[in-house]
């Protein structure tokens, strides 16, 4: 039977790249065509290698795209930079018509313009760096020979900056068909728009900006009112780099007529005449297009530090690849029996029936979460839960139901119980003990659900709890990563929390919910010695790959710590008039930072707001009160 795959299940991110626009940092792509096709070996690698350090320097993160074995990779390694370089003049160059034929056969290839903005658009890249893009060529009257780069730049929200058009285009028509499709033209500090080499066109610029900042005001703006079009930013190469004009012309007319001579037509005449330009102008021409490319790199890491200041903050702002708006809580699903004796002053009387109140609901960590996402957020939420044989299942699913919650990936376990929890409160609704039946997520009830990853495919997001297995958190952990989905970990208890460190997958947590003594115990296991504190302990896990831990401690609010500045940011308790249960205010939280985040909110705005949902959970005898929270 034949196996579909979306284009999203063959993207992989490079976890630099992952982390940066999880956290709202600058982001630089990188084409791969000028490492394969543009440049001989070993040129390509060093120049790959430099435009990825200038990059770094000025403060974004590279990402080179390609496509190898198969997937579309967005950030390369070291080793697969080279592999471009030393093979790449075999492998294909990917344009959208190419990107499904050469992912679905597995090969290689190495992205052009339109394909690399294509890689932006799908993981919430803004900014692009190239060498020139294609455009109207010569004599396109006659052979209608235009590049996809501009359809592709008017389908996309990316920003490309280049040296202009290549200088072997019709640069007039290229500007109009531009204008036609809907593209912003910026040229910066400069009123004529450059061709590649050389820094006049003769023709002028639709728009001249003066600085980075103001490109990167031009980009917030197009954002802010839901343009659908891309940016053209072109810079002039460096006036002491810029090639001689006369002598270059030459090489472009000769060029173009000997390809015209062989026959070559489509994608395989740039590639042709630039090779044979940089050949009549004795290699003159490959360094300026070194160091135009240098330049252009620079700038867009400018650019995109700028932007992400003007406002940008994570990448749920933009990118396809995450306009998938689902998200899908995994754990349990518990009948909550809450007890409360009347005289708690004098301690619980043992041995003997205490004289108080006794309330029943369902709850739950994963539980709780699902029925607070359902109750504040209008994204679509799938709770995968379990449940027993029995009649407290069955009320279990009615519930569920009840809260307008699917019941579609509730798995009944025959022959189990469904989990139930008995707590005794005091007066302050502050638990004192409790006992808990677990015994049904024992029996790995997720296992065989998990096993295919279908059920995450089309998430944003996945919140699972610790009442999971090991290998069922394992299995989770690698499909988010496999799929882009962030993880949210909620460790549930003290002896449960450091299943997810035997897993070795937290590099794939992006936020976890621990309580003090939870983030000390899964520190401890992961560091193999012991931790003393929660603050160190949070920074154990980040070190071990988790993006950002955040500690609750209860009527003291919570931390939340991150690789980030500032690595520590405490947030006080949100006071009520009169704390009536405190069991579900941590799933809670959990929930309005998920909402937060996947609404676009800032870290710390996320928090800020999940603090205030929390508090209201504090005023019901109900984890999660939908009559509450529906409110906010």
């Amino acid at each position: 039977m034949a196996v579909e795959h979306s284009l999203e299940d063959r993207i992989r991110i490079k976890a630099d790249v992952e982390d940066a626009l999880s956290n709202g940092r600058p982001v630089v792509a990188l084409e791969s065509t000028i490492i394969a096709h543009g440049m001989p070996y070993p040129e390509n690698l060093a120049t790959a290698r430099k435009l990825e350090s200038i990059v770094r320097t000025n403060g974004a993160v590279p990402a080179t795209v390609a496509v190898l074995g198969g997937f579309l990779r967005i950030g390369l390694e070291e080793d697969e930079l080279a592999l471009l370089a030393t093979e790449g003049h075999k492998m294909a160059k990917v344009s959208r018509r190419d990107l499904a034929a050469v992912i679905s056969s597995g090969s290689n290839g190495a992205t052009t313009v339109a394909g690399t903005i294509i890689a932006c658009e799908l993981s919430g890249i803004k900014v692009f760096a190239t060498g020139g893009i294609g455009g109207v060529h010569r004599g396109a009257e006659r052979t209608f020979d235009e590049s996809a780069d501009l359809v592709e730049l008017s389908r996309s929200s990316v920003c490309v900056v280049s040296a202009g058009a290549k200088s072997i285009l019709d640069i007039p028509k290229t500007l109009e068909r531009l204008e036609t499709l809907g593209v912003s033209v910026v040229t910066l500090s400069a009123d004529e728009f450059p061709a590649f080499y050389m820094r006049k066109s003769g023709s002028k610029s639709p728009r001249i900006a003066e600085s980075e900042a103001e490109i990167a005001r031009i980009l917030s703006a197009s954002r802010g009112l839901s343009l659908a079009s891309g940016t053209l930013v072109a810079v002039p190469i460096p006036e002491r780099f810029e090639a001689e004009a006369v002598k270059l012309n030459q090489a472009i007319g000769k060029a173009i007529s000997e390809a015209e001579q062989n026959g070559i037509v489509g994608a395989e005449i740039t590639p042709f005449v630039l090779s044979k330009v940089v050949q009549y102008t004795g290699g003159e021409a490959l360094a300026t297009n070194r160091r135009l490319v240098e330049n252009n790199a620079a700038v867009a890491a400018r650019i995109a530090a700028e932007y992400c200041d003007c406002g940008s903050t994570t990448r749920a702002n933009h990118g396809k690849l995450l306009t998938r708006d689902g998200i899908v809580v995994i754990g349990a699903t518990v009948l909550d029996i809450y007890t409360q004796p009347e005289d708690t002053q004098n301690g619980l009387m043992l041995g003997t029936s205490n004289p108080g109140t006794v309330r029943t609901s369902f709850g739950g960590v994963a539980r709780n979460v699902a029925a607070a996402l359902g109750a504040i957020s209008q994204l679509p939420v799938d709770l995968i839960t379990a449940i027993g044989d029995d009649l407290i299942g069955s009320e279990a699913v009615s519930s569920l139901k009840h809260i307008g919650l699917p019941t579609r990936n509730v798995i009944r376990k025959p022959g189990f119980r469904t989990a139930t929890y008995v707590a005794v409160h005091g007066q302050e609704g502050d638990m004192h003990v409790a006992v808990i039946d677990t015994s049904l997520y024992d029996s790995s009830p997720f296992f065989s659900v998990l096993r295919d990853g279908s059920v995450l495919r089309d998430s944003r997001y996945a919140i699972v709890d610790a009442n999971l297995q090991v290998a069922e958190l394992k299995l989770v952990a690698e499909h988010c990563l496999h799929y882009g989905v962030e993880l949210m970990y909620e460790p549930t208890s003290v002896p449960k929390s450091t299943r997810i460190v035997t897993t070795g997958c937290l590099n794939a947590v992006s936020w976890m919910f621990p309580n003090e003594a939870e983030v000390v115990e899964m520190a401890t296991a992961a560091a193999g010695r012991r931790v003393r504190s929660p603050h160190e302990g949070a920074e154990v896990l980040l070190d071990m790959g988790v993006s950002r831990v955040v500690i609750t401690r209860g009527s003291r609010g919570a931390d939340l710590c991150r690789k980030a500045e500032p690595r520590i940011t405490h947030f006080p308790a949100v006071k009520v008039e009169r704390v009536v249960n405190t069991t579900g205010a941590g799933d809670v939280l959990a929930a309005g930072v998920v909402h937060a985040i996947a609404t676009g909110r800032s870290d710390i705005d996320a928090m800020k707001f999940a603090t205030q949902v929390a508090s209201k959970s504090l005023l019901s005898h109900e984890a999660a009160p939908k009559s509450i929270l529906s409110k906010l």
